[in-house]
């Protein structure tokens, strides 16, 4: 009914259905739209948290550098949504087309699914405890975002790559930096200092910290 315009409303006078949202229904087109529009930013917001759990799956595609598009599932944390966040930081989602643009990927033909079973519950499980021993042992990083930080994932790979001399043997943080996140998220990325999530600066003090436990 939030479609259909006030002057239309006669046609539907002997529903009961209609009767029963009178005083629901805005009496202009104007405060029908906005109150569509806020049903369905609360529907978005509602579906976003349901992909940030893991209770809904986004499977998309990807471009691959050969050309030829793979199906996967998107990150579940690019769905978080931190309403006191910088616009720029909320997820980058084209709801019409269904693409979402996150960590320098582009993900495109997105459909959401609900797991299957126990998929849903080992899906969260894997995801939150899929760090080794070593790994575990290691200080979370705190994220100014509110979100659970990209920080856990970036000082794993940190640690990983310090395991190689080659990594070691490189003297400059910021090009160690740009490594790390060239393995994360894409060889596209490696010289984009200000990708939210991974910005050069961060993973260069990662790598600070990390260098400094593995001296001690």
């Amino acid at each position: 009914m939030l479609r259909t315009h006030p002057n239309n409303d006669i046609t539907y006078e002997g529903d009961s259905r209609y009767q029963k949202l009178t005083d629901w229904l805005p009496s202009s087109w104007e405060g029908r739209q906005q109150k569509l529009d806020y049903i369905i930013s609360v529907e978005r917001a509602h579906l976003l948290d349901e992909l940030y759990s893991g209770r809904l799956w986004a499977i998309g595609f990807v471009t691959e550098s050969d050309g030829f598009d793979r199906p996967t599932r998107v990150p579940r944390d690019l769905f978080f949504v931190n309403p006191n966040d910088y616009p720029e930081r909320q997820p980058q989602i084209d709801w019409e087309k269904g693409e979402l643009i996150g960590c320098g990927v582009s993900y495109f033909d997105i459909h959401v699914l609900r797991p299957i079973g126990q998929v849903e519950a080992d899906s969260v499980k894997n995801d939150d405890q899929s760090l080794n021993t070593e790994e575990q042992r290691a200080s979370p990083i705190k994220s100014t975002r509110g979100r659970p930080s990209t920080g856990n994932e970036i000082r794993n790979m940190v640690i990983k790559m310090w395991k190689d001399p080659e990594f070691k043997k490189i003297s400059n943080r910021t090009t160690q930096a740009r490594e790390v996140r060239a393995k994360l998220c894409g060889e596209e990325t490696r010289n984009i200092d200000n990708l939210v999530g991974y910005n050069t600066s961060t993973i260069v003090r990662i790598i600070g910290e990390v260098a400094g436990q593995r001296s001690e």
